[in-house]
């Protein structure tokens, strides 16, 4: 009797197809980590109320909230003036002008200093506004700059904006000395560098509150003292002779003086505290102009129009009969004279150099001589030759 044994060998194939259809290991695990998420109404109401929450605060990062923040101090003015329409309502017609240019009047600085007027813009670092090392990003301070130095410029010259006069930007330098963490709350303090022929210089130094100092504490009185012990009763006995001290050594001789050192240099931008003490973080220069259509007009007539003067020429009676007379009415002659028409007025009654001289131009020629620096050293980076780019 024989017998046969058959040995069966299955292809490669059929191996492998049968691994693929087998289920991966890591299939158990998704369905126990699937079996963990809770499904409950209240879980759901936490994660909801957190996403809500997330959402808020980047609100800096919405949608139009930038066209918002920047334009804020319009709507503000449009708000401020329809109020004012409404309370002159039930006034008499013949009082309403002048009420009207009262309150536009008190729009503009005038009788202000202009390297004394300050504008203060206040916001906090949100999350979106800051980096992975938890402070506030280096792209966010010219995002904010934009709403300060827009805010600043209502205030500054809004009758020239009435007028249908813009201020183009033209160039901005950030200086960064200190970071500002995250969830703090910061203000930009906007104000006048310094100003030539065509071009203004624009400050802003990005600052947090002072911390408040602790109170001093009340002084301790002094604790009595111990009373002293009973000295003890005289002795009969002669008391012992010392032996006489031994002289001193010679003192050793004084080394050289060290060499003169030369002075230190003065304390640099980051040490100088803020005149409230608050902390200075960075500090900005931008660079503008100011143009009624494509006309530009000089900086000195613009400010002596808007009101600004010196202390000196506050009471000079001529500069404020001009300033009057070009701001009534339709704005008509203050439009024609900007845009060329003070061209015709002869050098020696120029009544806005009067209003920007004395003590105004010390202290725009001190500035300037400080901006000149900046921009030559940015101007003359433009002119280095630059290597081609590295093809990818």
């Amino acid at each position: 009797m024989t017998s046969c044994i058959y040995s069966v060998h299955r292809p490669a194939t059929t191996l492998a197809m049968s691994s693929l259809s087998a289920p991966p290991p890591v299939a158990p695990f998704l369905s126990a980590l699937a079996s963990l998420v809770p499904t409950s109404a209240f879980a759901l109401r936490v994660s909801n109320a957190l996403a809500v929450f997330v959402f808020c605060l980047n609100v800096h990062s919405w949608p139009f909230v930038w066209h918002l923040r920047v334009f804020r101090p319009v709507y503000y003015l449009r708000a401020r003036y329809w109020l004012f329409r409404l309370s002159i309502l039930f006034r008499p017609r013949s009082l309403r002008p002048q009420l009207t240019a009262a309150w536009l009047d008190s729009l503009s600085p005038i009788g202000a200093d202009p390297f004394d007027f300050c504008v203060s813009y206040k916001t906090w670092a949100g999350p979106d506004d800051c980096d992975f090392n938890m402070h506030l990003s280096n792209s966010s301070y010219p995002k904010t700059l934009d709403c300060a130095r827009f805010k600043a410029a209502l205030r500054c010259y809004p009758t020239f904006f009435r007028a249908g006069g813009w201020s183009p930007l033209a160039a901005t330098h950030f200086s960064f000395l200190r970071e500002i963490p995250i969830f703090a709350r910061y203000e930009v303090r906007v104000s006048l560098a310094s100003w030539d022929s065509k071009w203004v210089y624009v400050l802003a130094r990005y600052v947090t509150p002072a911390r408040p100092r602790a109170r001093p504490t009340k002084p301790t009185p002094p604790s009595p003292r111990p009373p002293r012990p009973p000295s003890p009763a005289p002795s009969c006995t002669p008391p012992r002779r010392r032996p006489a001290p031994t002289p001193p050594p010679p003192p050793p001789r004084a080394p050289a003086p060290p060499p003169r050192l030369p002075p230190p240099p003065p304390p640099p931008v980051l040490n100088t505290p803020e005149p409230d003490g608050a902390t200075l973080h960075c500090v900005s220069v931008s660079t503008i102009c100011f143009k009624l259509g494509r006309i530009t007009v000089p900086p000195a007539l613009l400010f002596a129009c808007e009101g600004f003067a010196g202390a000196d020429t506050l009471k000079d009676a001529a500069h404020a009969e001009h300033v009057r007379a070009l701001r009534g009415g339709d704005l008509g002659a203050l439009r024609a004279f900007l845009a060329g028409g003070w061209r015709a007025v002869p050098p020696g009654e120029r009544w806005w150099e009067a209003a920007m001289g004395g003590a105004v131009e010390a202290r725009r020629a001190a500035g300037m001589r400080v901006v000149e620096g900046l921009r030559a050293g940015l101007e003359g980076l433009a002119g280095l030759e630059m290597p081609a780019p590295v093809a990818e």
